[in-house]
């Protein structure tokens, strides 16, 4: 997955999610976002097991794939980031690249 994002649109909906993925549970994974791209378009994908939340934002994608990533960290990165485009790419299948 690679693509390039306004910073304000990513932000806006990452932070959507702070609410729900932000909780004490039992599962890491309702930690983590989900970022899909499709088309034109990433959809984020964020659940506690009782309240889900799927936002669709327009972005360049370059390739295609999905990777989760921790919600609260993804969030304090991209807020503060210099640029106000961001580039997002999943590398070696294991790591998601940030850079402007």
């Amino acid at each position: 997955m690679k693509f390039v994002i306004e910073k304000t649109v990513l932000v806006k909906g990452i932070s959507k999610i702070q609410g729900i993925t932000n909780r004490k549970t039992d599962f890491p994974i309702t930690a983590s976002v989900l970022i899909r791209t499709r088309g034109m378009n990433i959809s984020v994908y964020a659940t506690d097991l009782e309240t889900g939340f799927e936002g669709i934002y327009p972005a360049d994608i370059e390739i295609e794939g999905q990777g989760a990533v921790l919600s609260k960290k993804l969030y304090e990165i991209i807020k503060d980031f210099p640029s106000d485009f961001l580039q997002l790419e999943i590398v070696d299948d294991k790591m998601l690249k940030i850079s402007a």
